[in-house]
């Protein structure tokens, strides 16, 4: 039955009926619900039946409270519709700087989910987990970046090039070309010149783009730290308007998301010339 619930069309947005049968499934079925029901039904059966009354009335509240909860519901949902977004990350996968960078992401969501969570407000505390739904998306994208990027790193320190024997190499070969008279040597100064062009383009592609990256995660980590300020802010009603301030958050969290995207689609492309 999970699966029929959670089955969207991955073009489409999941619709708020669809949302609500997700939950209500998973507030009906989740342990504490199912234990109230167990015991019901054991006790009603075993002392008096009008105990079925008093195990109902603590089922629904139970149901109640579930589907009132803004943080669970947004894990469930996650779980549910972006399997991606609920994943583990590995941190023993990464190592130096990219495990570091990837720690301090994961610290800073995680003082935004407690700021997030200790919101006195319903309403406010409401509205910020849907402001920061992104933020699962975030982290698992940057984890993604940092094991492609560290692969990249690796391969690269483990090439061995010389960027400025390869660079006199082109030079003294360019020379030859220029200068041979002989066709058959030519063509073959040609070739091997052709080769260290390859290996040069390579090598500033593959540079290039672990330095894109470099650069996005210092930006991440520090959008990451505004918004940190920003819910912090909005905790304190010093807003004037809580949607613009909350639509801000959300702005922020998308559009970082969408250009360390970007940034992946670039190293992707440094891959296929590997």
């Amino acid at each position: 039955m999970w699966e029929e619930l959670s089955r969207v069309n991955p073009v489409q947005q999941p619709t708020p009926e669809q949302k609500f049968r997700i939950l209500l499934f998973n507030a009906m079925t989740r342990p504490l619900a199912a234990a109230v029901v167990a015991i019901t039904i054991i006790i009603g059966l075993m002392v008096s039946y009008w105990f079925f009354a008093v195990g109902a009335a603590f089922y629904i509240f139970i149901v109640f409270s579930s589907l009132q909860d803004p943080v669970e519901s947004k894990q469930v949902l996650n779980e549910a519709l972006y399997p991606d977004r609920a994943r583990k990350l590995d941190l023993n996968k990464l190592s130096g700087g990219y495990r570091t960078a990837l720690q301090k992401a994961l610290d800073t969501r995680k003082r935004i989910e407690t700021a997030v969570n200790e919101t006195d407000d319903p309403g406010v505390r409401k509205a910020l987990v849907d402001s920061t739904g992104d933020m699962d998306e975030l982290t698992a994208t940057i984890y993604d970046l940092a094991l492609k990027a560290q692969s990249l790193q690796a391969s690269l320190q483990g090439s061995d090039i010389d960027i400025e024997s390869l660079q006199s190499d082109i030079m003294r070969l360019e020379n030859l070309v220029k200068n041979t008279k002989d066709d058959f040597a030519r063509s073959q100064y040609q070739a091997t010149l052709d080769g260290k062009r390859e290996q040069q383009k390579n090598y500033q592609d593959t540079t290039e783009a672990l330095n894109r990256w470099h650069a996005q995660l210092d930006n991440a980590l520090s959008t990451l730290d505004t918004i940190l300020s920003q819910v912090l802010r909005i905790r304190s009603s010093e807003v004037l308007s809580l949607s613009s301030a909350t639509d801000e958050v959300s702005k922020s969290l998308r559009d970082q998301v969408d250009q360390l995207k970007a940034t992946s689609d670039a190293l992707d492309t440094v891959y296929q010339l590997k």
